[in-house]
């Protein structure tokens, strides 16, 4: 006998470059970091476990600007 399985979930169609970061030099949409980098916190002399920010280093393939973001962490 199969199995039926109901469910409630619909997959959600996402516009093109929703929630992507745009170039601040030409406004061009950023698809990919060339180089993300994670430096951990330190709390009282003591790494913090899950805890710092994520450095994300963009290169805009309009423009060819060098940008930087950086993403906090909290675990």
């Amino acid at each position: 006998m199969p199995c039926e399985i109901e469910t409630s979930f619909a997959p959600r169609v996402r516009e093109r470059g929703e929630r992507l970061p745009e170039c601040p030099h030409c406004g061009d949409m950023l698809v990919a970091p060339d180089m993300s980098m994670f430096q951990g916190q330190e709390t009282d002399g003591h790494q913090a476990a899950g805890r710092g920010v994520v450095r994300h280093v963009w290169s805009c393939e309009s423009c060819g600007e060098r940008s930087e973001t950086a993403v906090l962490v909290v675990h």
